[in-house]
């Protein structure tokens, strides 16, 4: 259930293109809705391995292909290498602040979402490529694989 006291399952059946069912209650009514790939679902639900609701209100499905976000308008998918360590999902959860730690077949990745301007996404991407590090408070992905060290960042 997400913070707006939505429930999200797949849809599975050999009758329909599969999506995301959401069911909405009220004190006098219930409504149920069905997201497709044709609503802008990036990967089919028969993909889907788990989910997590954020206190933001956006909403995290993983896959055996990467993993979604829903905020309520826009879905961002995210696979391969540059987010995570395997796109086999195998759970998710959300930080108070609303970043996902996404456990995959081959490691723990973080992903958190932060709005940026077209500038800052520039700084940001010069500032990537020139240092190791990324900066504070950013988009960003981190990967632990099972062989790696975990400590606790000062």
């Amino acid at each position: 259930m997400d913070a707006q006291g939505r429930t999200w399952f797949p849809l599975r059946s050999s009758r329909s293109p599969g999506g995301l069912t959401v069911v909405e209650s009220s004190a006098d009514a219930v409504f149920v809705s069905v997201v497709t790939p044709a609503d802008g679902l990036p990967i089919h639900p028969d993909h889907f391995t788990c989910a997590a609701a954020s206190p933001d209100g956006s909403v995290w499905f993983g896959s055996s292909r990467g993993v979604v976000r829903f905020d309520g308008e826009h879905w961002a998918y995210r696979q391969g290498k540059r987010w995570l360590p395997d796109d086999d999902v195998r759970a998710i959860a959300i930080d108070p602040k609303g970043g996902g730690w996404i456990a995959t077949a081959g490691g723990l990745a973080h992903i958190h979402f932060k709005p940026m301007t077209l500038k800052e996404k520039a700084v940001f991407s010069k500032r990537k490529l020139s240092c190791t590090t990324a900066a504070p408070n950013s988009v960003s992905s981190s990967k632990v694989t099972p062989n790696d060290r975990v400590t606790n960042p000062a």
